[in-house]
């Protein structure tokens, strides 16, 4: 009882002297060969954080864990997660674990979404200033035409 009385002040104090912490990616849609870039703030200074990442639909077979270590303002910073090819058309859901105050934040993004943005002429499906990422699709790609 006693124990458990200590763990909701210690959680309380942590949340009210942290507030909630964050996580965000620098991007919405990634590319295989592009690099993830993980920031967030709110974290106790010091603790180390752990990204679980869950992958829909799972295309690997080992999961995904990675962590980093808040800096003495409590911000957070990852970039060690590389896309490749079997990412393609993922939908990542990342959960962010501080392990020495039990916070959580989560960010989501996907890999390899192509945008129609009929940013060249507009028309011609073969062009690839139409599309978001500047090249035609592939058979392959997940592509959103609006």
């Amino acid at each position: 009882m006693c124990a458990t009385v200590i763990m909701i002040v210690i959680l309380f104090f942590v949340t009210e002297a942290f507030g909630q912490p964050t996580l965000a990616s620098d991007r919405e849609d990634y590319f295989p060969g592009d690099t993830l870039r993980l920031s967030g703030s709110g974290w106790q200074p010091g603790e180390t954080v752990t990204f679980q990442f869950l992958e829909l639909p799972e295309v690997c077979t080992t999961p995904h864990v990675r962590t980093t270590v808040a800096d003495a303002d409590g911000n957070i910073f990852y970039d060690e997660f590389y896309f490749n090819e079997n990412h393609r058309g993922v939908l990542f859901i990342v959960t962010a674990t501080g392990e020495s105050s039990g916070l959580n934040a989560e960010t989501s993004f996907t890999d390899a979404t192509i945008t129609w943005d009929g940013g060249g002429d507009g028309v011609n499906w073969d062009s690839p200033n139409n599309w978001s990422t500047n090249t035609v699709p592939l058979s392959t790609d997940d592509v959103v035409y609006t």
